[in-house]
This record gives structure tokens, sequence and C-alpha cells, in this order.
């Protein structure tokens, strides 16, 4: 089942008349700020006689943790003080709010957030205590409950279009993407989410939202335009909004190429392999046998070298580089092998 966000059609009227008062808008000023949570930050159960109460109590003993530990990964993720790849010129600019609270209630489906009060700056996020039974159920309690949260929190620090504007937002399967994005970077994906490797798989557009469009978006961080990508589209959206060219001016191609070289793409990711665990650093004589994927043009951190050797890639690691490095080729599907590099292949 999966994250969402839905708003219920009881709340609906209510915050369609804030809404334009809930915009997550930045200011100038934010980027010279420590960011952090709000210190209004509150628990709330609205329904004291559910039985369902305790089973967040039961799996979560400290909240405040995990809303901090949520936080910290949407900062990385969408407002990093520094990029891996000179393409992106990012100014963090985080939105700040002034209280967040986590309403458990009878509502319907799984989550939502809203955002109320003046300019929308203090944010509820609502979980459904049915869905917290449901939780309950399934074999990690906690994991589904940390990234259901998880989700709901970049909906309070995402932008989705320049302060004061009048500016249309983006596709809503681009936020929830992006809130699934960031769920998937903390590690806290639903044990049915799947690497799409066909169109279908990948709801057939690169807006389908949730888990279709964060796996779309990570392959656009993590190997088609390097580390930054994702807090490119969101720091875009910020500056200038989702206007024509948007994909041009972030990525340098227009959404379908992007869409369509992806689906190629992932169609070899079908049987993912295990990335190889490096124990310790590599030498300069090794080399880097990579299968499943192409090593960017752009990355010379890790690579002195590449030639291309059928279906497999290989570079002459330069010293002292570790496993660390490879994370920015978005190698998590493909297999990573080390040979000794004064020897034929």
């Amino acid at each position: 089942m999966s994250t969402s966000s839905a708003i219920p059609k009881e709340v609906q009227a209510q915050y369609e008349a804030q809404k334009e008062n809930q915009q997550n808008h930045g200011s100038q000023q934010q980027a010279e700020t420590t960011p952090s949570l709000p210190s209004s930050t509150r628990l709330h159960f609205n329904n004291l006689s559910s039985p369902y109460n305790s089973i967040f109590t039961k799996h979560i003993s400290d909240p405040y943790n995990l809303l901090t530990t949520a936080y910290h990964t949407i900062i990385a993720e969408l407002y990093p003080s520094s990029c891996s790849s000179s393409r992106f010129k990012i100014t963090p600019s985080p939105p700040q709010i002034s209280s967040l609270t986590l309403v458990f209630d009878d509502s319907n489906g799984v989550a939502y957030t809203i955002g109320i009060g003046p300019q929308g700056k203090d944010k509820e996020i609502h979980f459904s205590l049915s869905y917290l039974n449901h939780c309950s159920r399934l074999p990690d309690p906690a994991h589904e409950i940390r990234g259901v949260i998880t989700h709901e929190l970049v909906h309070c620090y995402q932008h989705t279009k320049p302060p004061n504007s009048n500016i249309s937002g983006p596709p809503g399967g681009l936020i929830e993407g992006i809130a699934d994005y960031v769920r998937l970077k903390a590690s806290l994906a639903p044990s049915h989410w799947r690497r799409p490797t066909r169109s279908v798989e990948a709801g057939g557009k690169w807006d389908a939202g949730y888990q279709f469009t964060a796996y779309f978006l990570d392959w656009l961080d993590d190997f088609r335009l390097g580390s930054g990508a994702v807090a490119a589209v969101n720091h875009r959206l910020f500056t200038h909004g989702y206007t024509d060219g948007f994909w041009e001016a972030v990525c340098g191609a227009p959404i379908e190429k992007l869409w369509e070289e992806y689906q190629r793409t992932e169609r070899a990711h079908e049987s993912p392999l295990p990335i190889f665990n490096f124990k310790n650093q590599l030498s300069r004589s090794d080399h880097l046998l990579v299968y499943g994927a192409q090593l960017p043009e752009h990355d010379k951190t890790l690579c002195s070298r590449k030639e291309r050797l059928g279906e497999r890639e290989s570079a002459i690691v330069e010293e002292g580089a570790t496993a660390d490095s490879t994370r920015r080729w978005g190698l998590a599907t493909a297999f990573i092998e080390i040979t000794d590099g004064r020897k034929e292949r």
C-alpha cells in the first residue's frame, strides 16, 4: 500500500480557503540561518479512546528523534551545502515553519499534511489511526511508520513555487515523487517497492507520482546527472517555479527525453545484483569492473581512465578511493568486482 498524502474531502474546503497562504515559500534570509525543526513540535492524539494509539508509542519510543532524523535527511537531500557535480549551483533555502504537530486521528487513507495559520507556516501531519493499525500487522511496523512520517515531513519543507507568486505549482506527481525520493534515500522504502524495469511498471509517465517518480528522480541524481539533481529541481521551483523550459534549465534536456532514456536504462536492471562490499581502500593498480551501468563522464573523482569492455566498464581507480566514492555512480543495482590491474583480462 503506497503512502498517500491526499487530503480528506471533509478537510478540503477549509484547506482550499487557505491554500494561497499554505505554499512553501522560502526567503532570502533563510540561507544565512541554521535550519532546524521548530521549537514548537507537538504530538497530538485526537481520539484518546482509540485502542490504536498505543501502537505508535510501542514502536516509536522517541518521536522527536524520528522527526529530527527525517528532517536531517530532508536537508541533506533537498538543501545540501554543496553538490559533487559542478553542474548545480544551489543556495540552500529551506522554508521556515512556525510549528509542527504530528496528529493521530480517525481520518481516511494513510496520511496527509496541511499548513494553517499565517502563510500556512503552522504545519500539521495527520496520520490515520486505521493505517497505524495496519502498520502493526507488518513485519516491521516502525519501518513503515517512519517512512510515512518522513514522506509527510518532506511536504512541510519542499518548495512548490517562488514566494508571493501566481505561478502554478508543479504536477502533483512531482511533489509526491520528491517526498518518496527522500523516503527512498532514508532507506525507508516499503518492501513492496521495486525499481521498475518496464514503462508500464514505471506508471507509464514520469509524473505518475510516489515511488514511480521517486525511482526516476533517484536515477537522475545517482546516475544521469550526479548528486544534487533533485535538490536543483527543488531549488528551481523556489527561484523560478514550474515554467516552460524547467527541465532543460535544470537537467539540460526535455523531460520526455530524460524519461525515455530512464526507461531504456532501467530495463537493464531487471535482475539487480548486490553491490560488492569493499573492506579496505583500493590501490592504484586495481581495476574496477562495473556491470549493468555506465560510468558518468563528468565524474573524475574515482576514475583516472576508462575504456569500454563489451557490456562492462572498467576504470583504474585512484589511490585511496573507497566504496563510498562509488555511490555517486548510482550503482545500487550493479555488480562491482575488483581485479588485479597487473593481470591480463
